[in-house]
């Protein structure tokens, strides 16, 4: 089961080789605008259930996946129309960003945030970040919104909500999701993150570009947080304290 920031979780299956979806939670979402689901009908319990109209096996992608895929999720988000911007870059929405994505966080956890977005505004000049809200952009960018209908790609039936954001948010957003692990416990090697493979400063041009994937892997960190259900965020805690306080960053 997975689950996405609106609160909803989805799960999928194959019998008889007709791949199916079911997706519960009342939280907001827009339903895809492709042909390749049909919603069948609303279960006992509140379930909504769609149908493949492909054949074959359903298979949720796992991480990393190849930019072709992030492609045809933004070829999905581009078909909708908004006019909502992200929370995060209106009224000073950034230190208000774990509040809104985990409501039950403790408040240790929601004041060494709001110090952290405090450092970035300082540092990395994150509040010049929202001058061009201009692309369609939701929280969950990232491989499981993607899933394999036997020899056939396609994105889930139902998304969160779509915001207008900077449009370099969208491939930062899919890199941390597909790529970032940790912060890591404490270990010998020191290892603190991984990116495997991949080069992250290939998405870093300026002092921005810095302080907007450390935001965005901070808000990659609290959906983990909400979804363990872990309202002290110990891992965001432990984050905030090698950036602020130790200066070991993920890039």
């Amino acid at each position: 089961m997975y689950r996405k920031s609106n609160g909803n979780t989805f799960s999928g299956k194959t019998e008889l080789l007709k791949a199916y979806m079911v997706f519960n939670g009342d939280g907001i979402f827009v339903r895809s605008k492709s042909d390749d689901w049909e919603y069948a009908q609303k279960v006992q319990g509140g379930s909504r259930v769609y149908f493949s109209k492909y054949i074959g096996k359903l298979n949720i992608f796992k991480k990393p996946l190849s930019d072709e895929f992030f492609n045809l999720l933004m070829n999905e988000l581009d078909k909708h129309q908004t006019n909502l911007i992200h929370p995060s870059l209106e009224n000073n929405g950034f230190k208000e960003e774990i509040t809104r994505l985990f409501p039950n966080a403790d408040k240790i956890a929601i004041n060494y945030y709001q110090k952290f977005i405090k450092f970035l505004q300082k540092e990395f000049s994150l509040d010049s970040a929202n001058f061009l809200s201009d692309k369609n952009y939701i929280d969950d960018i990232g491989p499981y919104l993607l899933v394999n209908n036997g020899l056939s790609k396609s994105v889930i039936p139902e998304l969160p909500t779509i915001y207008l954001a900077p449009e370099k948010w969208r491939k930062i957003s899919w890199s941390i999701a597909n790529h970032f692990s940790g912060p890591y416990p404490k270990n010998k090697q020191n290892i603190n993150y991984s990116w495997g493979d991949f080069k992250v400063k290939s998405l870093i041009d300026n002092q921005i570009d810095e302080g907007v994937v450390l935001f965005l892997i901070s808000k990659f960190i609290i959906t983990q947080e909400v979804w363990m259900n872990r309202t002290s965020c110990d891992s965001l805690l432990y984050f905030i304290d090698l950036i602020i306080n130790q200066d070991i960053k993920p890039t």
